[in-house]
């Protein structure tokens, strides 16, 4: 099974045990950190020789002596992830534990792609457009990509609106070569 098509699964158990819990926002932070200890740590943790659980205990010892506080269900939540050799998917599940908390919050995801760092004039306009087409809040995921020149790219919902210099470049000379 992919690592894209389990990520979702753990992001949604561990999200709704933080609900519960009433520790979403810890257990954000603690994954987070946990997905970059595993990154520089990989070698060590992914060592076949040392027990799932012995490589869970590892990380959970360097997760609290960076001074984070690990508690039960977070530290079974690690160890089902080591005992099923899925902690390749740290990364995704970090990702989608990230776009599940927006969501749950009843407010929408947007990645925002821009030629410079957007003013709060801006933002303030972007904010009311997708607002105006989602009747919520919307999260700003920002990219910088300098080869748009001006204007912007907005994703949200599964749509894209691309309203940059580039992206009016391009299909002014796909309109020209399909005339031809």
């Amino acid at each position: 099974m992919r690592y894209v098509q389990i990520a979702p699964r753990y992001s949604r158990a561990l999200l709704m045990v933080a609900q519960e819990l009433g520790k979403v926002e810890e257990y954000r932070k603690l994954l987070v950190v946990a997905s970059e200890v595993y990154k520089k740590l990989k070698d060590a943790l992914d060592n076949p020789t040392i027990s799932a659980e012995k490589r869970c205990e590892k990380l959970v010892k360097v997760l609290e002596s960076m001074g984070f506080s690990v508690d039960k269900p977070f530290k079974n939540f690690l160890t089902i992830l080591f005992e099923k050799k899925r902690q390749k998917a740290f990364p995704l599940i970090v990702r989608y534990f990230e776009l599940m908390e927006i969501e749950f919050q009843m407010k929408v995801p947007v990645v925002l792609v821009m030629p410079y760092e957007p003013s709060d004039e801006e933002l303030k306009v972007l904010k009311a457009f997708v607002q105006r087409y989602t009747k919520r809040e919307p999260v700003f995921d920002l990219k910088i990509d300098q080869s748009l020149i001006a204007g912007s790219i907005l994703e949200f919902e599964g749509k894209k609106l691309d309203i940059s210099v580039t992206g009016r470049l391009k299909r002014i000379i796909q309109g020209v070569l399909e005339k031809r």
